[in-house]
């Protein structure tokens, strides 16, 4: 893209107030879905996942899972990866919402 400067007199004879303002500035909007990760023993995934499909069926856009480096191991350099269970929403009410009603249970099983 190619945008001329305009000087101080050119943008005051054809633009008045806010509408300066407005013609002047470049806006981008990105569309995305709030998420955030959780995570389980290897062998119980799919009953997780199973279970928050049904328990949330309303508020959870779409489940996905996915293998990662656990930066929260001593020695995550080595490669060493884990299972998450991403949980995808349309908005982040519905995000705080499931957040609020699985962090109690999250709680529980440490």
């Amino acid at each position: 893209f190619f945008f001329k400067q305009k000087t101080a007199y050119e943008m005051l004879r054809s633009l008045v107030g806010s509408e300066m303002c407005i013609r002047d500035r470049f806006k981008a909007i990105y569309k995305y879905d709030p998420y955030f990760y959780v995570t389980c023993q290897p062998k119980i995934i799919r009953e997780v996942v199973s279970y928050l499909e049904k328990k949330f069926e309303k508020k959870i856009h779409r489940i996905e899972v996915h293998t990662k480096v656990d930066l929260d191991l001593v020695n995550h350099l080595s490669g060493k990866t884990k299972k998450y269970i991403k949980l995808i929403f349309r908005t982040i009410g519905d995000l705080m919402f499931v957040r609020n009603a699985i962090k109690p249970l999250s709680l529980i099983h440490i």
